[in-house]
């Protein structure tokens, strides 16, 4: 949250770093001794016996990459995990997989949990300048400079850098509160935590100056984010945007205009509304980045959305072909070619360029450094050109990225697409959409489409499906829900989401190798859509289905699949027949459909 005077410590700070190549090492391996366990019920998204060595892999372009995606992370630790979320900071990448996080970069280099979060699970990260955060098991932790009390844990030392995190300290004000996303700026860091900001480092006072904060504190709590639930939160190096009601909102420097603000304002310490008429009139923001001096978001109407940027134009890092080197308010990012139909999904920009996603795809803009377009040429370019898809992208989709830096490369998680349906099959765009959205494993290039679902993963799929994005957390096992579910077991934590947002009941046995039979999944579905409604009735005026009577306990939720077309209305529903994934996938498809309309 720098005031604009103090960017001379950068030159200073820039002195002691040099550039890294985003390849992760491998992690050490274990010295604990085996301990033999009974057998448990081990999640499986594709059948057992499938050839397990297609997983999520991440795969970057630019600054030590090739000029066209490659494959970064080929025989290391993250080899075969689940990857959940990639960041680049100015000079750091962090990877988090499976609740672990690994680093890389002059900040701090580690594979795995280390420091003050070991045992920790983790589920955000912010790579910064000179230091970098995460947030693991609802608390917040740093590591790096602390010379303005940056890394939150009572102290400020100007000779202090932390290797491994530390603990943020959570008493006063997140006394109590979850902490859930984190972003790191130049000198300070903020977080969100039971839906509101809390910074930390150098920040403003009403007078105008600037001060040391060693703890957190609540960010403008009586301001114009007063009653409002924070959704998401991004950092560049000089300003921090949010998301709010589907709405933007930053605060910080504006020299450039990344505040999106207009240019009446050079500089503010509270939250301003992104000017929300013009190109985004109308329009609800769904995701937002902050470059070091720019700022994007994507934004649209029902479930069609667009790129827009705003701030410094230098290297055309907005994207928007503009001739202008600063773009005070939003401007639609430009789209050529195939681009003008597709729907965006995510956007991310640093310094000297920007990616979006658009339908599985990665379109790149700017510089083009090192080949961070990734496009086979290191020619700049004002307007996203597509990614190279000859390579090892020809047969993988894109499910999030982060654009490079000068020193970092830009990377993408990508999973591969399936040999076993046909583009032209009338579920491909389902299996396709399920994978894509993280929620069904496409592995050794198959989908496995009528592979029946067990209710184990039934309850996995349903959890990603509810909570895009995020990996299924652990048990905490504080109430024995089932007999035959264990604290330890692969996927205990979906099944106890279950019982806690009374999808299912518990107690008794769960059968996690059962099948999950299509009646059973009909109740899931409804109960997860209709919070605090158990059953629906069934009205019975008309057969639906043949082979489903009034008495069904599932007959009303089967009903409400039908009549709100997620199921086909005629002929038999088969509802002690086992869920495929197919019909999974095409279920929840259909159900996200609705959902975002």
């Amino acid at each position: 949250m720098s005031d604009p005077s103090r960017f001379r410590k950068l030159i200073i700070a820039a002195c002691a770093i040099a550039g890294v190549v985003l390849t992760m090492a491998p992690a050490q391996a274990s010295t604990a001794p085996a301990v033999a366990a009974a057998p448990r019920p081990v999640a499986q998204d594709f059948p057992p016996g499938t050839d397990t060595s297609n997983l999520p892999r991440l795969v970057g372009w630019g600054s030590g990459a090739a000029t066209v995606p490659v494959f970064t992370q080929t025989g290391t630790a993250l080899d075969g995990k689940e990857i959940a979320q990639v960041k680049n900071g100015t000079d750091d990448s962090c990877v988090i997989a499976e609740g672990s996080l690994s680093c890389r970069g002059t900040v701090g280099t580690f594979y795995g949990n280390s420091g003050d979060m070991t045992g920790k699970f983790v589920t955000a990260v912010g790579v910064g300048f000179v230091h970098s955060c995460a947030v693991a098991s609802g608390k917040a932790y740093c590591w790096g400079q602390n010379y303005w009390g940056q890394l939150g844990h009572q102290i400020t030392d100007e000779f202090e850098v932390a290797d491994h995190p530390v603990a943020v300290y959570d008493g006063d004000a997140l006394s109590g509160k979850i902490v859930t996303d984190i972003a790191v700026g130049f000198d300070s860091t903020c977080a969100i935590a039971d839906g509101k900001i809390y910074c930390w480092g150098y920040l403003p006072t009403i007078h105008g100056t600037f001060h040391n904060v060693e703890r957190p504190v609540a960010f403008d709590p009586n301001g114009i984010l007063k009653n409002k639930v924070i959704t998401s939160l991004t950092s560049g190096m000089g300003h921090y945007c949010v998301t709010a009601d589907g709405a933007a909102y930053c605060w910080g420097s504006n020299d450039h205009g990344q505040l999106g603000v207009g240019s009446q304002v050079g500089w503010s310490r509270l939250p301003l509304l992104v000017h929300m008429g013009g190109v985004l009139n109308g329009l609800t923001i769904k995701t937002i980045s902050a470059g070091d001096l720019s700022t994007c978001v994507t934004a649209g109407k029902g479930s069609v959305s667009r790129a827009y940027c705003w701030g410094s134009n230098d290297y055309n890092e907005t994207g928007t072909n503009s001739p202008y080197k600063t773009i005070h308010l939003p401007r639609a990012v430009a789209t050529p070619g195939d681009l003008s139909t597709k729907n965006v999904t995510g956007v991310s920009i640093k310094e000297e360029g920007g990616c979006l996603l658009a339908e599985q795809k990665a379109y790149c803009w700017g510089r083009n450094l090192g080949g961070k377009l990734g496009n086979g040429t290191t020619t700049a370019s004002p307007v996203p050109v597509p990614a190279s898809t000859n390579g090892v992208l020809q047969s993988r989709i894109v499910l999030s990225l982060s654009s490079g830096t000068v020193s970092t490369s830009s990377v993408a998680i990508t999973k591969p697409v399936f040999g076993d349906i046909a583009p032209t099959n009338a579920t491909y765009d389902d299996a396709a959409w399920s994978v894509g959205s993280g929620i069904v494993r496409s592995v050794g290039g198959q989908f496995a489409p009528s592979t029946k679902v067990s209710r184990l993963d039934g309850a996995i799929f349903l959890y990603r499906f509810k909570h895009p994005g995020e990996p299924v957390p652990p048990c905490f096992g504080n109430i024995r829900k089932f007999t035959d579910v264990a604290k330890n077991d692969s996927g205990c934590g979906a099944i106890e989401w279950l019982v806690n947002d009374d999808i299912i009941a518990g107690g008794g046995k769960f059968h996690s190798r059962d099948p999950l039979l299509r009646q059973d999944f009909a109740t899931w579905m409804f109960r997860a859509h209709h919070p605090n409604v158990d059953n629906q009735v069934c009205a019975g005026r008309h057969r639906i289905f043949t082979d489903v009577p009034k008495q069904n306990p599932s007959c009303g939720n089967i009903e409400w699949l039908s009549k709100t077309g997620f199921s086909a209305s005629v002929g038999t529903f088969q509802p002690t027949a086992a869920v495929t994934r197919i019909s999974l996938a095409t279920f929840l498809h259909r159900l996200d459909s609705v959902d975002r309309h």
